[in-house]
């Protein structure tokens, strides 16, 4: 059981490496094509990962990667999400150096290339049916 429900997202990198865990071949994470910034999020697997039976608790502030992660454990087969829907935020930002040593944030576009783009995730099982 994987608990994502206050899960803020995060590099999706680090989403990579945690679905590795779970899949011993290649699996496609995420895309991201802008005006700034093309880049492509994948993982090869695991040689020894755990393939055994996978739960996602998932709810409202599951978010980002927490949602990536989840929609690709539900997609490709490898496990059922429990509890309630996530909130719909796929993004990603890159900092701007400005002139006077500070930085901006910015989101170029939208994350591309996953099961959850700008939708949110419904869960398998719903919290009232548990």
């Amino acid at each position: 059981m994987i608990d994502l429900r206050t899960n803020g997202g995060g590099y999706f990198n680090i989403t990579a490496l945690m679905l590795a865990h779970l899949f011993d071949r290649r699996i496609e994470v995420a895309e991201w094509d802008g005006r700034l910034i093309n880049r492509r999020w994948h993982t090869d697997g695991s040689a020894t990962p755990y393939l055994g039976p996978v739960g996602v608790l998932t709810g409202p502030a599951s978010v980002s990667g927490a949602e990536v992660f989840a929609a690709l454990v539900r997609e490709e087969g490898r496990g059922v999400l429990i509890g309630e829907t996530t909130r719909g935020a796929v993004i990603g930002t890159r900092a701007i150096d400005l002139p006077d040593d500070a930085s901006r944030l910015i989101s170029p576009s939208p994350i591309t290339g996953t099961p959850c783009c700008g939708v949110t995730i419904p869960p398998s099982t719903p919290r009232s049916q548990l």
